[in-house]
């Protein structure tokens, strides 16, 4: 129960980090700025109407903007609809149809590194992987691990490494 909450709060594999995660929530800040500006000063101003020193309303700004970290954005929330969506196509193929039309082994995986499809290719030169494993299980190569952070992470350069992996003959 605490994992979903974690990653309905935005930390994940993707954004474990406590830096990851910090970006996160500013992120977040900004998305609800207009919201948090309007509740900041009407709590104050109501609290200083009502004759308080402005504590009160500070702490009831402080519950609002903690709100307002965990919640997410509506970017998020449509990006995670998408995500969740069946696998994207093209021309009206699937994703997993174009897996199988590729020579090389390719994994498909999800936002949280988790195989969803692999292709006869990878699974006849990695062997078999099941659905749902992490990608960081299935392979030992730091290359490995530091190329999959940083797609996760959604760097957008072109992401190339040279792997080399011992295959069964």
């Amino acid at each position: 129960m605490a994992t979903t909450m974690l990653r309905r709060w935005g930390v994940t594999q993707a954004t474990g980090s406590v830096r990851q995660w910090l970006g996160v929530a500013g992120d977040r800040l900004v998305a609800h700025r207009a919201v948090l500006a309007a509740s900041a000063t009407g709590l104050l101003t109501l609290d200083l109407l009502m004759g308080g020193r402005g504590i009160a309303a500070a702490v009831a700004v402080l519950f609002v903007v903690a709100v307002a970290v965990l919640l997410p954005s509506k970017r998020e929330t449509s990006r995670a609809a998408r995500s969740s969506a069946p696998a994207n196509s093209a021309n009206g193929l699937s994703a997993v149809e174009l897996a199988a039309a590729v020579q090389d082994p390719l994994y498909i995986f999800d936002r949280d590194g988790a195989v969803v499809h692999a292709n006869e290719n990878a699974k006849a030169a990695f062997g078999p992987i099941a659905p749902g494993v992490s990608l960081q299980l299935t392979f030992r190569a730091p290359e490995r691990h530091d190329f999959s952070a940083r797609v996760l992470d959604g760097e957008t350069a072109p992401l190339a490494i040279d792997l080399s992996e011992r295959v069964p003959f």
